[in-house]
């Protein structure tokens, strides 16, 4: 009886989402997003066209990218997150909308939405279903430029307005202050990632480098990673690989590189010939599947890929 129902099921079910892929975001005159897979193939250059001025990207275990635009020429710079499905289809163009001058986006395993509001200098949190939950979860922030968050629920976020004087801070999920001066002396940092040892990268573009430090702020290596060209995305995999996007400095000369955790180059030009790449989330495999009905359909462990998702701008 069960095995008929799971096989009739199987007919019904949708198809499942493309776990294993990197999904990029460009910005310029042709902002949009593109597909990769893990080794670099390209899949779609334009998997979600015509978007406004980019202004960050995270992604949910259901299958679900949340990408950040500003309208352009619009003062405040108003803002806004749409929803789109992982091959492309749009779910809501604008379904949070009011955001001021939007510079970053992260996930956590909860299904909450945290977002930069660069010209507000404050950190706002929403649900996945687009409802508000504190738009000024954290405020006082000076010119934030890059956000994650850790297995805790923590949030580390950076501040600071001139060069070389850069911090990161660290923040509980209800907005509470632990240390606002946990790392500092950064350079322009863009980007940073959280493994699951609890080791936080920052990409600095000050420096072309990305440094290690643990998340209770001591440094491992500050520079873990050197030699790159203005790095300006991070992103991990859960084999211990990270993935970072170089934006370059003129036309065509943009990259993605990745590496090990431990410094070590994988692959330094695994997708080359760029046009200001600014992001980057990476959708993991899942650790493992449920499958139902004659193999013909997955469903992936979504706790596990949320923890991976870490795309912070």
């Amino acid at each position: 009886m069960y095995c008929a129902l799971l096989v009739i099921l199987a007919g019904f079910l949708p198809t499942p989402p493309a776990y294993g892929q990197i999904y990029v975001a460009f910005a310029g005159q042709q902002t949009r997003i593109a597909e990769y897979t893990t080794d670099g193939v390209p899949i779609s250059n334009s998997l979600i066209p015509g978007l406004d001025e980019f202004g960050g990207m995270a992604a949910d275990g259901n299958g679900h990218l949340f990408v950040c635009s500003v309208f352009p020429f619009i003062l405040p710079w108003r803002g806004r997150i749409g929803e789109y499905t992982l091959s492309g289809a749009t779910v809501n163009a604008s379904f949070i909308t009011g955001l001021l001058q939007p510079a970053g986006l992260t996930a956590d395993a909860d299904g909450h939405l945290f977002v930069i509001n660069g010209l507000a200098g404050a950190i706002g949190e929403y649900t996945v279903s687009g409802q508000t939950l504190n738009a000024s979860l954290i405020t006082g922030l000076t010119r934030p430029t890059a956000m994650a968050v850790d297995g805790q629920g923590d949030l580390f976020v950076t501040s600071g307005a001139f060069y070389g004087q850069s911090t990161v801070g660290e923040y509980t999920a209800s907005g509470q202050v632990i240390n606002t001066s946990l790392i500092t002396g950064l350079t322009n940092p863009r980007a940073m990632a959280i493994d699951s040892e609890g080791h936080l990268f920052v990409a600095e573009e000050g420096s072309n480098e990305v440094g290690e430090y643990t998340t209770s702020g001591t440094v491992v290596n500050a520079s873990l990673i050197t030699g790159l060209n203005v790095p300006s995305s991070l992103a991990l995999d859960g084999n211990g690989n990270l993935f970072v996007v170089n934006e370059g400095t003129m036309t065509g000369n943009g990259s993605i590189g990745e590496y090990t955790t431990s410094g070590g180059v994988v692959n330094a030009s695994l997708v080359t010939g760029l046009t200001a790449p600014v992001g980057i989330v990476l959708v993991p495999e899942p650790a493992s599947w449920a499958m139902l009905g004659l193999g013909m359909f997955a469903l992936p462990a979504s706790r596990r890929c949320r923890r991976w998702v870490k795309a912070e701008f």
